[in-house]
């Protein structure tokens, strides 16, 4: 009995035929795989610059809400040399260091600059925004003016009084403290009075704060253009305002531009966000 030859199997032009087919199979698949894994890596990039310049947009509104707080009649929140690249802000204290005292303290004549004096704390909490050797001036937020208009020196602090102990009274009459005033921490050497904050952009397309005329402070990168406009009462939006006008100013406008710092695949797209924040005080 004769037995038939088997010739199942793949001829070797199917084999490289189905070679062929899976090859593109897998080659579109990766493709597919490539462009989602940039359209991911993209859209991340995109979400944290808008989640910085949002960071950096709430510090800044921070800034401006509080412009002319505490200051002395006569002062604006808002002061010269601010124009549409430049916003200069003034306010009792830059550092947002704040105590309100509980109770009456009198001062008597010529106390000596060392003699300590315990001042009255009325939240605990904010004892902790002070340390010896800190510099403060105590305000009355009724006017903003200072009952002695000179920088103290904290000496001592205690949370569970609560009390900020104070020397450094150079004064040759007698000054009474009243429950209700303010004690606000500014910067230690010749600070300005009020306190200031100056928000630019410099060369290297770093966003800069600057407190007290100090050394400024980069908050943010990779900013391609920061733009300031100024409303006033009357609805007027202007870019540089003059002295004049300064009294007037009822909020202020702020455009940042930021550029995403890797695309893949694509030009570096931007990214801008405008806010419009009124001055409280």
């Amino acid at each position: 009995m004769m037995c038939g030859t088997n010739n199942k199997g793949f001829t070797l032009v199917e084999l490289l035929v189905a070679t062929a087919i899976f090859g593109l199979v897998v080659s579109g698949m990766y493709g597919v795989y490539l462009s989602t894994q940039r359209t991911t890596v993209n859209q991340g990039e995109l979400v944290d610059v808008q989640q910085d310049l949002r960071v950096v947009s709430d510090f800044m509104n921070r800034d401006i809400k509080m412009a002319g707080a505490l200051i002395p009649a006569g002062n604006t929140g808002v002061v010269a040399g601010s124009n549409a690249t430049t916003l200069n802000l003034s306010t009792a204290s830059s550092l947002y260091a704040y105590a309100r005292i509980s109770s009456d303290l009198e001062i008597p004549a010529s106390p000596g600059a060392s003699t300590d004096f315990v001042f009255s704390i009325s939240v605990p909490a904010s004892v902790d925004y002070f340390k010896a050797t800190d510099t403060i001036r105590i305000v009355r937020p009724q006017s903003g003016a200072q009952p002695l208009d000179t920088d103290l020196t904290v000496s001592g602090v205690d949370r569970t009084g609560p009390t900020i102990t104070v020397n450094n009274f150079s004064t040759s009459s007698a000054i009474q403290y009243k429950a209700g005033d303010i004690m606000a921490r500014v910067a230690a050497g010749s600070s300005p009075d009020p306190s200031t904050i100056t928000w630019s952009l410099n060369a290297s397309a770093d966003l800069q704060r600057s407190r007290d005329g100090g050394t400024a402070e980069t908050v943010g990168g990779n900013i391609s253009s920061l733009a300031f406009s100024y409303l006033l009462e009357n609805g007027t939006e202007i870019l540089a305002p003059a002295a004049a006008d300064l009294d007037n100013i009822r909020a202020v406008k702020v455009t940042l531009t930021v550029d995403t710092a890797r695309q893949l695949g694509r030009p570096n797209r931007q990214r801008s966000l405008s806010t419009i924040t009124y001055l409280r005080n």
